[in-house]
């Protein structure tokens, strides 16, 4: 067992874990760009669905297609290698004295959580590709399985404390983007002078419009625990096409849009400048 989680150790620390690492990053840099594109055609009226499913439907429209979705199913596995590969063998937790073991179980369970994420990306990405672009289209699953706990007397409470984890980590997630905690992860030796200019912007946009998105989500969510309706949970798309028809929507959503293209932009430079192996 040990000679084996040497050998995974190596890869993981390897020329084959950076690479998956950095192909994975610029899958998700090609990912929100297109969300952030679909997001831009919602401000102007068109009938899209703005999340990372409606993302692939739309590419799976194109002439090329068929192409672009394998790319991107091999960059999503990349990228969720990457992180199993992180989250096993512990590579790269945290060099500094102040990194407790409490932080490093968490930093683990967040790349098994990253990593389930992406893995799931790659079945629907295979999915689209070969001909399923209609369960694509189909009913948000959040208002299924929400109303599917509401109908249990204990699944009121749990929707609502997943609603409100939901809404607390998007706030976490834009208060990095704030902080620009996010320079941290970048080889700041290698990053040329073009991107020092736009990565604090890109990212910080980025972050925050993502992060914002996110705790839209958790709020419906939590809200529909706190009503009892299932109609009021909704995912990045029905989340972005509520906000579309507020009062001062477009304005909001124009800004939403910007900001995930900014964070498509940044995982881009991020892919070729990232620490991969000791953040």
């Amino acid at each position: 067992m040990g000679g084996k989680k040497e050998r995974l150790q190596d890869i993981a620390e390897g020329t084959a874990g950076e690479t998956a690492g950095r192909v994975g990053l610029a899958a998700r840099g090609a990912m929100y760009c297109v969300v952030g594109v679909l997001a831009i055609r919602l401000v102007t009226g068109a009938d899209e669905r703005a999340d990372r499913e409606g993302a692939l439907d739309a590419l799976a429209r194109q002439r090329v297609g068929s192409v672009l979705l394998a790319v991107l199913a091999i960059g999503f596995a990349g990228y969720a290698v990457w992180r199993f590969l992180r989250a096993f063998t512990g590579a790269r937790e945290g060099s500094s004295a102040s990194s407790s073991k409490g932080a490093g179980v968490l930093r683990r369970l967040l790349d098994v959580a990253k990593g389930a994420i992406y893995l799931g990306l790659v079945f629907t990405t295979l999915r689209v590709l070969f001909g399923g672009r209609d369960e694509v289209g189909g009913a948000e699953q959040e208002r299924d399985w929400t109303l599917a706990l509401l109908q249990r007397s204990w699944g009121r409470p749990l929707v609502l404390v997943v609603g409100i984890a939901v809404l607390i980590g998007g706030l976490a997630f834009a208060a990095r983007g704030f902080h620009k905690d996010f320079e941290k992860s970048l080889d700041s030796g290698r990053v040329p002078s073009w991107a020092r200019r736009l990565l604090p912007v890109a990212g910080t946009v980025g972050y925050v419009a993502r992060g914002g998105v996110v705790a839209l989500v958790g709020w419906f969510i939590a809200h529909a625990a706190w009503t009892f309706d299932a109609k009021k949970a909704v995912g990045v798309a029905g989340a972005l096409g509520r906000l579309a028809g507020e009062l001062y929507g477009r304005v909001a959503l124009s800004a939403v849009a910007f900001g995930l293209l900014s964070f498509g932009v940044f995982s881009f430079v991020e892919a070729a400048y990232r620490k991969v192996l000791e953040d």
